[in-house]
């Protein structure tokens, strides 16, 4: 099987990007100033929005002596994006 050429991966990329209806935006993890313990003080900055893809799968509720709404769900963002596991990301448009 013969590897895709940069062409087809853009127009591939491009494809993607038009199917994302939705839009969201990246929350950068800064860390703040310290508590009283010496923990620092998490803060996330807004970043600008940008296209993506949200999808429900499940939802249901963990009753494990408090009432938690928990979700499942899939989330498209552009090729170029960057996330890290500290980020969040708000959707803001569906």
């Amino acid at each position: 099987m013969r590897a895709l050429t940069d062409k087809e991966l853009e127009r591939m990329r491009r494809a993607a990007e038009e199917a994302m209806f939705d839009r969201c935006r990246i929350l950068r993890y800064r860390a703040g100033a310290r508590d009283a313990h010496g923990m620092p003080q998490a803060t996330w900055a807004e970043g600008e929005e940008l296209p993506c893809g949200f999808r429900t799968l499940s939802a249901r509720e963990a009753l494990d002596g408090a009432q938690v709404p928990l979700a499942d769900a899939e989330l498209r963002l552009p090729w170029d994006a960057e996330l890290s596991n500290l980020d969040r990301v708000r959707l803001s448009a569906r």
